[in-house]
């Protein structure tokens, strides 16, 4: 072989290397159905059927380090139950329904409530087995779809046909999660959705972190975490920026202001480490949760979840329109995950 067969075989083999950067493939983890996604510079993820629950996720930080980011499930219990509800996908509703109990088209429906809560909590797909309905990956992404439907079969008192597909995107830039939701009965229905992740602070402790808000206004409530009704229910902030060091946070956020590009970001920022996990979606409420009240693994990640509604969403008369599918219509949220270097100005003592 010539000089020049061999470098077009090296171009070729490089070729190959470089086509090839994300891998998808199918295991187990607890004896659950998880599916796994990495590349060859360190992005990873993993996720359960159960749920469609994020176990894991690696991104890349700006100086080219690998980070984990989700603290997820670490059990076949967990998974299970749902401990704490990591990485929820929280839906028909997310959040609360105080005592299960909401009208709607003239009839009052009961939801199954949690023991020791006296509330319906994060809709019930969390608990369900999703199917694998798409996959692929290439050099540039790698992309999942798993899909469930929700009915009266699945969750009491919600007497609706819903099929919902959620899709994780993990890119070079990071993770993108959507739900696509579709009204496939014949009637109206009340929906609202989030996701319930644990983010681990980049680069250090929770104490050492601050959440930096896109909210206008936070959502006050009663000792259940209820929003009290009409106008109390929300409040102006005196300020965007929640140091959590003796912090103990378990609130929401709303009224959320637009970045230039049409999203809002909520900021989970380490100034010693110079690092800020940003989650930007685009309308709605962000729920802030410092995690101390957990069964496991108290105050060691800070949920940051975006939702469509405030909690309650299906009890309160402003939302009446908003919450509604209507048969054969699809609505979509989401929301995407990213690592970036603060500016100098924010470090120690910016």
């Amino acid at each position: 072989m010539g000089t020049f067969g061999y470098a077009l075989r090296i171009l070729r083999q490089f070729e190959e290397r470089t086509t090839m950067a994300f891998t998808i493939h199918r295991t187990t983890c607890w004896d659950w159905p998880v599916i796994e996604v990495h590349d060859e510079h360190g992005l990873r993820l993993r996720l359960a059927e159960r749920g469609a629950t994020l176990l894991d996720l690696v991104l890349i930080s700006p100086e080219g380090q690998p980070l984990p980011v989700i603290d997820g499930a670490r059990s076949a219990t967990e998974l299970a139950e749902g401990s704490g509800a990591r990485s929820a996908i929280m839906a028909p509703f997310s959040n609360r329904i105080a005592q299960g109990r909401y009208g709607f088209d003239g009839h009052e429906h009961q939801l199954p409530i949690v023991a020791g809560e006296g509330h319906a909590m994060h809709g019930v797909v969390r608990g369900m087995d999703w199917e694998l309905s798409e996959q692929h990956a290439d050099e540039h992404s790698a992309h999942i779809m798993l899909t469930t439907r929700v009915g009266e079969t699945t969750l009491p008192g919600y007497p609706f046909a819903l099929r919902l597909n959620c899709t994780f995107t993990l890119d070079e830039k990071g993770l993108e999660w959507s739900l696509v939701t579709e009204n496939i009965g014949d009637r109206e229905a009340p929906f609202g959705c989030g996701w319930h992740p644990y983010f681990i602070p980049p680069g250090g402790a929770v104490d050492d972190a601050r959440v930096v808000l896109p909210a206008t206004r936070r959502v006050v409530t009663d000792e259940g975490l209820i929003p009290l009704s009409g106008e109390a229910g929300e409040t102006g902030l005196e300020s965007r920026t929640l140091t959590l060091a003796g912090q103990t946070l378990d609130r929401c956020f709303s009224e959320l202001e637009r970045d230039d590009d049409g999203f809002c970001r909520t900021r989970l920022e380490v100034p010693h480490s110079a690092l800020a996990l940003v989650l930007a979606q685009p309308y709605g409420a962000v729920h802030v949760f410092t995690g101390d009240t957990l069964d496991n693994r108290r105050r060691q990640a800070v949920a940051m979840e975006p939702t469509e509604f405030i909690p309650d969403a299906f009890n309160r008369p402003e939302l009446a329109e908003q919450r509604i599918i209507q048969p054969g219509q699809r609505r979509a949220f989401g929301a995407r995950v990213t690592l970036e270097a603060l500016p100098e100005s924010l470090h120690l003592g910016g």
